[in-house]
């Protein structure tokens, strides 16, 4: 015969429930405490490098002279180029980035982009409309314990405001939105390496970061808003599947609709697009 519990270790449970939602409140801070959190954390990890024991740290990019060669290796042209530390061969797939400046790659590493010699990865600081920062983003970080951590390892929730604030729309759009009053053109498309690439190649791109993300109505309206101030949007998803729907139900919801720019069946991202074809340039 099956005996039920005391009606006290029922009470308990509810209890427990209570003590868990009051130290949820607890840890939940004001948005301005947070942001200065964030901050100063983000101070660290900009002023930080890939480093070893022997050479000590190293610089994360250098802008060196190159010539160009034909196949008979008679050199044709020479110029510059943007070369990355290794330790961020994978966010931009390579080292080498043909289409930036040595001023660009300044500005880039000196506020955006940063190392987390913990993890030793790189790590992207996200600002707000307001240039404050709002979230830290470790690009695929290497956990000391073994544990597996995801390819964009966030901040916690409880860590940072709510939704990134309330002047937060999509990553690095105070720059972005110099470049598209600049050019008069945007790519719309997915992702966070995307977005970085493109802004180092001083390229225009409004990403979404995840496709789950494609429904947002605060992009949908800022991308129509676009298009009433005559602004050119060409779409941008990843040549996949998943680009395919985000781009179908994107283009259900704007007044405007779009062409994507990459094939759905080539399998490369924007950041491929670019390096691949450049005939939009």
């Amino acid at each position: 015969m099956s005996i039920l519990p005391p009606a006290k270790r029922l009470d308990g449970l509810k209890k427990l429930s209570q003590v868990s939602k009051a130290n949820k409140l607890e840890n939940s801070k004001p948005d301005h405490v947070l942001i200065e959190s964030l901050t100063k954390e983000a101070s660290k990890i900009l002023s930080t490098t890939p480093s070893d024991s022997v050479h000590g740290p190293y610089a994360p990019y250098r802008y060196v002279e190159v010539e160009y060669q034909d196949k008979n290796g008679v050199v044709i042209s020479q110029g510059f180029e943007v070369v990355v530390h290794t330790a961020y061969g994978k966010l931009f797939e390579g080292t080498r980035i043909i289409d930036s400046s040595d001023e660009i790659a300044r500005y880039i590493f000196g506020n955006i982009l940063g190392y987390d010699s913990y993890y030793q990865c790189p790590v992207i600081v996200i600002r707000d409309g307001k240039n404050r920062v709002v979230d830290l983003i470790r690009y695929r970080p290497t956990a000391p314990n073994g544990y597996e951590l995801p390819k964009y390892f966030q901040k916690k929730s409880i860590d940072k405001p709510l939704n990134r604030g309330k002047y937060f729309l999509y990553p690095f759009q105070i720059e972005i939105k110099r470049l598209i009053e600049k050019n008069s053109f945007v790519f719309f498309g997915e992702g966070l390496k995307n977005a970085l690439n493109a802004l180092i190649n001083s390229v225009p791109f409004v990403s979404i970061e995840s496709t789950s993300n494609a429904e947002n109505p605060k992009l949908i309206e800022y991308i129509d808003d676009l298009y009433r101030k005559g602004i050119k949007v060409y779409g941008a998803l990843d040549g996949d599947a998943a680009g395919k729907d985000a781009f179908i139900k994107i283009n259900k919801k704007l007044k405007h609709k779009i062409i994507n720019t990459i094939d759905f069946d080539s399998g490369v991202d924007f950041t491929e697009y670019m390096k691949k074809d450049s005939k939009w340039i």
